[in-house]
């Protein structure tokens, strides 16, 4: 169940990446989800709490899905078209 949660966070915020990356400067908004994915996975390896670690990794999906979403997008406007 733990390992689903992963999935369910990334799931949601895919739903919700492209009107965030478009509302938001980039740069700032890759360095927040950076940042709350750390504090997440801070918070999850030192508690005990069951409903906290669900939560904490439902976080860390939401929060991880935007560089998958952003980069290749990013690799196709700046990269080098040979």
């Amino acid at each position: 169940m733990i390992g689903a949660c992963v999935f369910i966070g990334q799931t949601l915020g895919s739903s919700f990446a492209g009107p965030v990356l478009d509302y938001f400067p980039t740069k700032w908004l890759l360095c927040a989800c950076m940042a709350i994915n750390i504090a997440s996975l801070c918070v999850f390896a030192s508690t005990y709490n069951y409903g906290l670690v669900l939560a904490c990794r439902t976080c860390t999906g939401l929060f991880q899905i935007l560089w998958p979403i952003y980069f290749p997008v990013w690799a196709e406007t700046f990269g080098d078209n040979k």
